[in-house]
């Protein structure tokens, strides 16, 4: 059972809030919705100074103090975590308290342990689910203990969200704390194979995995036979953590043949980390080939042919893989490029590439084969693949010169032949080219370019160049060192708030004085939602039927969370924006990621969103905004195939798939959507 942030409803908001604030407060709507526009300006502005937010915490009309603490949690700024504590210890409206300590929270200061611990005792168990929530952003170890004390709670969702905020912690730290008090954690071995609740057995079966400590193997694998396949899924991440031996590997082998299709994905995964030679016998009946058409899901299929990269010292892996080269499914085709180029002789997989450039492949040279074979090729020992990568430089599109350009980061030693197409790139008006250069500038040293650098900052204005500004304000500060000073203090007043902390951040480095990031104007435009219009004012949630080449899926918007995107998603949609645009992105097991109007991942619709982080968990079916950085959000979506806590508290969550999951999870790079309506 999934803890859900609480629905705004018609009855509370059009006819009063005396369901929710004992004092019988009944609002002024227009005053209200008027009050909510404003608080979501100063949000997008992140200046949690705002008046309008400090005046906000202290309204008698408890919508307007959820609405203001929600954007302070948002903002993230650490000093304004005493009256958020004042507002979760003393607010009369119980859905103030519980949306202030998950604010609390999402400031990720080590001030949140000693704020949010008394919560984890509180009567109401969204008190308990938001300070456990809390706890795991915190970054502390002091977090800790109390959440695995909570892992015995009478709440489930209490329970799970303990495990998962230990996951969290697990993650952020780098000194193998966890390890050295594996002891402590065993009583995830409990939840994972004997709590009631599926939910909690995956969350606690993920955290072990992220702990990847042995003394979990043998509850790993009584996980791997869980009647849930979410838990069966991260039972095999977490077995691959581990050293592999016999009994894993018989089980991971078994899981292969699993009835659904994401557990196989992540037993294929699981044994790329075991290269043997009776590892390689399963995985090569999955790709297929001599008769087979291998597994019938092609998430399966590239999973298999990508764990199979690593099996070099294994005699006929290179042959399995390049009977990859005739699935019917592109990803799976152009995932296998990079594992053959480990695994042929140097001059074979030359050759092999060569003649897929020439057309004297059965592969066939698609985009998506042209942009993977540059990684491929700068895959090939000792550098072999440079005239590969060197003749898909001059690409016609620019997806795969992107690619390229991106691969020639990967090859150091022929850094001086990079100059100028380097150069070129960075000269060129377009913010893919401009970024992957900046960032194999800065990977090769490439002093010489630092002039070059500084131009195509000062040439890359606007939203949709963000990423080149971001990319090369990195690149120049790395390169020039303090020469690189003015141009990072010029970038502080760039109008997009990611830039100007991107700028914060590389002075910081370079041992300058740290600024504060000042706050944009942002005026109330006309795809800023309205309140009473926009949300707040319907009984029913959004939906948006998209119709692809693969057929029809169904998504919900989730408006009461993420109102801004959800507000100018649907604008785009009532303009015909996303037909005909295509899917650029599958991760097997993963994500499906696109409508992006380039096609290869660097649009944004021409506007930069701020991240509205909300209470929803990245489930199956969850469609979130990807982003280049904190507050980068554009046009794109992409939707999860099951359950990925490592995205929570990291991307907008506006949407989710109400019908047709079963289309979505047939959709392979280049499928499109035809309409959006």
């Amino acid at each position: 059972m999934n803890f859900r942030p609480l629905r705004f409803s018609v009855v509370a908001l059009v006819f009063g809030a005396c369901a929710s604030d004992p004092s019988g407060f009944v609002p002024d709507l227009s005053y209200r919705h008027g009050a909510i526009d404003r608080i979501l300006v100063a949000e997008d502005a992140r200046d949690s100074a705002d008046p309008v937010l400090l005046e906000s915490l202290k309204h008698e009309d408890p919508v307007l103090r959820r609405y203001a603490v929600r954007a302070l949690g948002r903002i993230g700024d650490a000093d304004a975590i005493g009256r958020l504590a004042r507002l979760a210890e003393r607010d009369p409206d119980l859905d103030v308290r519980v949306e202030a300590v998950r604010a609390i929270g999402l400031c990720a200061h080590p001030k949140v342990v000693d704020v949010v611990d008394p919560y984890l005792t509180a009567q109401e168990p969204r008190l308990r689910v938001a300070a456990s929530r809390a706890l795991g952003l915190s970054r502390d170890e002091r977090a800790l203990g109390p959440l695995l004390s909570v892992l015995a709670d009478p709440d489930a969702d209490v329970r799970g969200t303990a495990a998962l905020g230990i996951a969290r912690l697990a993650l952020a730290r780098d000194d193998r704390l966890f390890g050295r008090s594996v002891g402590r954690f065993l009583v995830l071995a409990d939840r994972m194979t004997n709590d009631v609740d599926p939910t909690v057995r995956w969350r606690a079966t993920y955290a072990a995995g992220v702990l990847a400590q042995p003394e979990f193997k043998a509850s790993l694998l009584t996980a791997s036979a869980d009647v849930d396949p979410i838990v069966r899924a991260f039972a095999c991440v977490g077995l691959a953590a581990l050293p592999p031996d016999d009994a894993t590997r018989a089980r991971l082998i078994a899981a292969l043949s699993d009835t659904s299709w994401f557990v196989a994905v992540e037993a294929a995964k699981a044994l790329g980390k075991d290269p043997t030679p009776q590892s390689l016998q399963a995985l090569a009946a999955i790709v297929g080939g001599s008769g087979s058409a291998g597994h019938p899901s092609f998430h399966v299929r590239a999973a298999a042919v990508e764990a199979i990269g690593g099996f070099g010292a294994v005699a006929g892996a290179a042959d399995v893989v390049r009977r990859a080269f005739a699935d019917p499914a592109e990803s799976v085709r152009s995932r296998a490029l990079e594992p053959f180029a480990r695994l042929a002789p140097p001059d074979v997989a030359i050759d092999t590439f060569l003649a897929t450039l020439e057309g004297r492949s059965p592969l066939p040279p698609t985009i998506y084969v042209r942009a993977r074979l540059a990684a491929a090729a700068a895959a090939v020992p000792e550098q072999r693949g440079l005239d590969v990568v060197e003749a898909l430089l001059d690409d016609p599109d620019v997806a795969v010169r992107t690619a390229a350009i991106a691969a020639t980061a990967r090859m150091t030693a022929s850094a001086p032949r990079f100059v100028a197409p380097l150069r070129t790139a960075l000269a060129a008006n377009d913010v893919a080219l401009r970024e992957s250069a900046s960032v194999a500038a800065e990977a090769l040293g490439l002093v010489e370019l630092v002039p070059d650098l500084t131009r195509a900052i000062e040439q890359s204005p606007g939203a949709d160049f963000v990423e080149a500004r971001l990319a090369g304000l990195k690149a120049l500060a790395a390169l020039a060192g303090n020469d690189a000073l003015p141009a990072l203090r010029a970038a502080l007043t760039d109008p997009e708030l990611a830039v100007r902390q991107g700028a914060s951040d590389a002075i910081a480095r370079l041992g300058g004085e740290i600024p504060r990031v000042p706050p944009r104007e942002a005026p109330l435009r006309a795809a800023t939602p309205r309140a009473g219009v926009d949300f707040l004012g319907t009984d029913a949630l959004p939906r948006v039927t998209l119709t692809t080449n693969k057929g029809v899926f169904e998504l919900e918007l989730l408006i009461d969370d993420a109102p801004t995107h959800c507000a100018i998603f649907l604008e785009r949609v009532r303009a015909g924006f996303y037909d005909g645009l295509t899917f650029h992105r599958m991760e097997p097991g993963f994500v499906i990621q696109g409508l992006d109007p380039r096609g290869d991942g660097y649009g944004t619709g021409g506007r930069s969103l701020r991240d509205e982080l909300n209470a929803e968990r990245y489930e199956r079916g969850t469609v979130g905004m990807p982003n280049a950085g904190a507050d980068t959000g554009g046009c794109q979506i992409f939707v999860t195939f099951r359950p990925q806590p490592r995205l929570d508290d990291r991307y907008t969550i506006f949407a989710r798939v109400v019908s047709g999951m079963d289309v979505v999870e047939s959709l392979d790079v280049g499928d499109r959507v035809d309409t959006a309506r």
